[in-house]
């Protein structure tokens, strides 16, 4: 993508956008609900007209792009089907559309969990039963690059786990994943790269790893008082982590500040350790950064 722009009603949705994908990894499209990642992905796949920019895939515009098995396969939140037909059914028309054998529409079956819900009619189906057999047709079309908006709406823990796996083994296997996602901290569990966008800009983009590796470590505190001493340090102007509802991480560099409040107020809290910023800390601290 270059110089990507894009507005609604002289809105500006994205903004002078210049982004590039690499295959064989995880990139996770990551931002709050409003930062333009759908639209992205419409402008992307020519759903959307841009108002200026190019997309290219190896050089190539959308629509000389190969959207058959072992091609280009889009997943967007919205993707449904019709809800009287079975779940069987409904794989059986994609592998005949893809070339595909009963044998591999009862393996992507298998692999999503559904083998034991194939005569349902889809309209019975729950919204992570509906994810997996969107998902289904994913590995059908055995793709060379794949774009998933929001998959991960809908999943239990259990679900999320099993996307998780998937995602992977499909990066291992060769394939380019874009993943859009507005669960910052679930999403960081599975991306190599990310493109973190806001109000439609780009306030990062590459690899995680490399991002957190120049970022302060946290000071981790545990007990009922976290959100006394994260109050504290939102009146010092300090940005601390909240892993959970009885965690706060505050960064190494003000502990001793957060050590004296702690016995000063004589807080019901413990230090447990030390650990990497979160995603959505990160995040925090770049558009604070860029003025946002």
């Amino acid at each position: 993508m270059r110089s990507l722009s894009k507005r609604y009603h002289r809105v500006p949705v994205l903004q002078d956008l210049s982004l590039q994908i690499a295959p064989g990894r995880v990139t996770g499209l990551l931002g709050p609900n409003g930062a333009g990642k759908t639209t992205l992905l419409k402008c992307i796949v020519d759903l959307a007209h841009a108002d200026a920019g190019v997309v290219t895939f190896d050089g190539r515009p959308f629509s000389e792009v190969d959207r058959g098995r072992g091609g280009l396969v889009v997943f967007f939140e919205n993707w449904s089907f019709h809800p009287l037909r079975s779940v069987g059914a409904q794989l059986g028309i994609a592998a005949s559309a893809l070339d595909q054998s009963s044998a591999a529409v009862r393996e992507a079956l298998e692999t999503v969990g559904l083998v034991d819900h194939r005569r349902k009619r889809i309209g019975s189906l729950s919204l992570g039963m509906r994810r997996r057999l969107a998902l289904a047709h994913v590995l059908l079309a055995e793709p060379s690059c794949v774009i998933l908006d929001e998959p991960l709406n809908g999943l239990d823990p259990q679900g999320t786990q099993w996307f998780r796996e998937l995602i992977r083994a499909l990066a291992q296997s060769g394939t380019t994943v874009v993943v859009s996602s507005h669960l910052l901290n679930e999403a960081e569990r599975f991306v190599d790269d990310i493109v973190l966008l806001d109000r439609g800009r780009c306030v990062y983009q590459g690899s995680l790893v490399e991002w957190r590796s120049g970022t302060e470590a946290l000071a981790l505190y545990v007990g009922g008082s976290v959100d006394l001493l994260a109050a504290e340090a939102a009146r010092r102007g300090v940005l601390v982590d909240r892993p959970s509802a009885s965690t706060v991480g505050v960064p190494l560099s003000w502990e001793h500040a957060a050590s004296d409040f702690v016995a000063t107020q004589r807080l019901d809290l413990a230090r447990v350790g030390e650990s990497h910023a979160s995603l959505e800390m990160l995040f925090s601290r770049a558009t604070v950064k860029a003025g946002a």
